[in-house]
């Protein structure tokens, strides 16, 4: 039994190495890297990079539930089978033009390599507490994410053109919870309640025009993104709010989007 159990954390291992195009992630595979022991951070990590196929109704996540997979690597199943979608958008009206690539994007530029991100929904976590009223966390599932950086990456994204940069963006440094999970506060007060990212983790950026507006969307303009200063070791985002942009096609969940990556 023994012999086997190491068997088949190897071959976890192995497919956790492979590239993530190669690696198509369904309800079994997570089954399979739960039974082989490995932790909530590892096989969340193997989702972000895989290829998303997971059954996520109601009999399948019974079934993930039944083989002992944690809620926060259900969370994470979930999401990532809610991640952007790869259909065409429907036509749009007004400033946005059908056909042209989806404004709801992120990309990272790191020593020279181009990545597309993913970006993730977060939960919101409320938390009430005697002298201290309501707290709003957003919440992404799993400790890590499984895009790392140096500590001076650069994004390019689209801006619509009736807003300023600076108010379309936040580039968060998130907390690793106990809970398991990466948060950062976004609503609370005692007599009166205030929204938006807290002021202490939110990273200093600076947004420039960027010189190329090739494939820029109809209504948007593509802006360069950059830390004022390198990034420390940890865990970030870069939060577009797309729920404040008024539009048909784009934007249909309503939600903003958090494209997390980690500095190591």
């Amino acid at each position: 039994m023994k012999i086997r159990a190491a068997a088949a954390a190897l071959a976890a291992a192995a497919c956790l190495a492979m590239p993530a195009f190669a690696e198509k992630m369904t309800n079994q595979s997570v089954i399979d890297l739960t039974k082989a022991k490995m932790s909530d951070d590892v096989i969340i990590s193997a989702i972000n990079s895989g290829t998303p196929a997971f059954d996520t109704s109601a009999k399948g996540l019974i079934a993930l539930k039944n083989a002992g997979v944690s809620d926060a690597v259900m969370q994470a199943v979930i999401g990532a089978n809610a991640g952007p979608s790869t259909a065409s958008a429907p036509a749009a009206s007004g400033s946005h033009a059908a056909g042209g690539p989806s404004p709801e994007q992120a990309t990272l530029i790191d020593g020279g390599k181009h990545v597309q991100m993913r970006y993730l929904t977060p939960t919101l976590r409320h938390v009430a507490a005697p002298f201290a009223g309501l707290r709003t966390y957003a919440s992404l599932s799993g400790r890590t994410a499984a895009l790392r950086t140096s500590a001076t990456p650069k994004f390019v994204i689209a801006v619509p053109n009736n807003a300023q940069p600076e108010s379309y963006f936040t580039l968060a440094h998130l907390a690793q919870q106990r809970n398991g999970n990466r948060e950062v506060l976004v609503g609370g007060g005692y007599y009166s309640y205030s929204t938006g990212i807290t002021k202490d983790r939110v990273v200093p950026c600076t947004s420039t025009k960027a010189a190329s507006q090739a494939g820029a969307p109809a209504g948007f303009t593509m802006y360069e993104i950059a830390p004022t200063d390198p990034l420390a070791p940890g865990e970030y985002a870069l939060v577009l709010y797309s729920s404040v942009v008024r539009s048909t096609g784009w934007f249909e969940s309503g939600l903003d989007s958090y494209f997390d990556f980690g500095v190591d």
